[in-house]
């Protein structure tokens, strides 16, 4: 398995944790928002939630290739595919009034999980 595909794996796992957190950030402790800071949350949600749906149908980290490597079969499909489970908060719902937290909570525990999975498993060891 080649060390550039593994990277890009790490790499896309780390945006879409980051995107993830950055909602949970904005919304988390809040016991309300206006509208504007609530459509640009929906906006941010959407979009995320969008493209964890997308790379999950896709199954790869790059568009760049025809063949899914080994460690987007093991590492990022699974978390794309837990991901896009997990974030059943509909999109046009209230971020605070709605179980945004859940749902984008449940998503980050799956990069996360898999990242630290994929950060252990070195290549040539196996």
């Amino acid at each position: 398995m080649d060390d550039l595909s593994r990277r890009a794996v790490i790499e896309e796992l780390e945006l879409f944790e980051k995107r993830t957190r950055e909602i949970i950030g904005r919304i988390d402790g809040k016991r309300s928002i206006g509208a504007f800071e609530r459509d640009e949350l929906q906006a941010m949600y959407s979009a995320l939630k969008e493209d964890v749906k997308a790379a999950a149908k896709l199954g790869k980290a790059t568009q760049d290739r025809d063949a899914q490597t080994d460690w987007e079969r093991y590492y990022f499909a699974p978390a794309m595919l837990k991901a896009a489970n997990g974030l059943r908060a509909k999109t046009n719902s209230h971020p605070i009034n709605s179980n945004w937290i859940g749902s984008l909570l449940d998503a980050a525990c799956e990069f996360s999980y898999y990242l630290a999975m994929l950060q252990k498993d070195r290549p040539g060891d196996r």
